[in-house]
């Protein structure tokens, strides 16, 4: 009974005072406002984005719109992402689907997505290949290949995208990791990669970041795998 719960991710909108939204382990995804202080018990002021039926399950990735303060987009288990209107409670499933005679997408457990704060309207979001949105997630178009790792001979195919950023100042300027390690970079918003990880540890990507201060710098925090259980940076 203890009010507690642990966040996935959180973010932040553009509102004066701004609101905190956050993916929480079993359950779902919550929002209020930056400014308030439990300490005078004012009533607590932070309200659920979207229940499950069962009025849990895990929240993991979400981001508000930072142009439309009533538009939020949020995903549960596997990279089903969602958009609502907080205004009038309204949700549409948007998660991309595969194109025709294509092997189904392989998603993360978190899967990664990315609303843009430059470009009005636009989402990216990372499967087995990474995939973009001019309209809010009504349509995808594929901006990558398969830049997973390949699977062993006789092995099952499981790598995935697991995290990407797209750099604030250069949409063109595009990082992506997955689960084995694999990191491959594109300056020209996808029409060309490079994978630049030959070096780096066989690790999870838990995180990719362009450098705000060093251009052609990327930061990469990786996680080990198996028995591995060494932190990477």
């Amino acid at each position: 009974t203890m009010p507690i719960g642990m966040f996935y991710k959180i973010a932040v909108d553009m509102e004066e005072p701004y609101n905190i939204y956050g993916g929480t382990q079993d359950d779902s995804h919550v929002y209020g406002p930056s400014d308030q202080n439990l300490a005078y018990k004012a009533g607590e002021k932070w309200k659920y984005v979207w229940l499950d039926l069962w009025s849990g399950g895990d929240g993991l990735h979400i981001m508000p719109d930072v142009r439309d303060p009533n538009t939020v987009y949020y995903e549960s288990q596997n990279g089903a992402l969602r958009r609502k209107n907080l205004e009038e409670n309204s949700n549409v499933y948007i998660q991309p689907k595969r194109e025709f005679c294509e092997d189904p997408l392989r998603t993360d457990w978190s899967t990664p997505f990315y609303v843009s704060t430059t470009e009005e309207n636009t989402i990216y979001y990372g499967a087995n290949r990474l995939y973009k949105s001019v309209d809010k997630g009504d349509s995808w178009i594929g901006i990558s290949g398969d830049l997973t790792k390949e699977a062993e001979e006789g092995k099952k195919q499981t790598d995935r995208i697991t995290s990407f950023c797209v750099d604030n100042t250069d949409s063109n300027l595009i990082c992506m990791g997955t689960g084995a390690g694999v990191i491959n970079i594109t300056r020209d918003g996808g029409k060309t990669w490079k994978m630049v990880s030959s070096l780096l540890p066989d690790a999870r990507v838990n995180s990719i970041q362009t450098s705000k201060h060093s251009r052609g710098t990327v930061y990469a925090v990786f996680s080990g795998n198996g028995a591995d259980r060494n932190p990477y940076v």
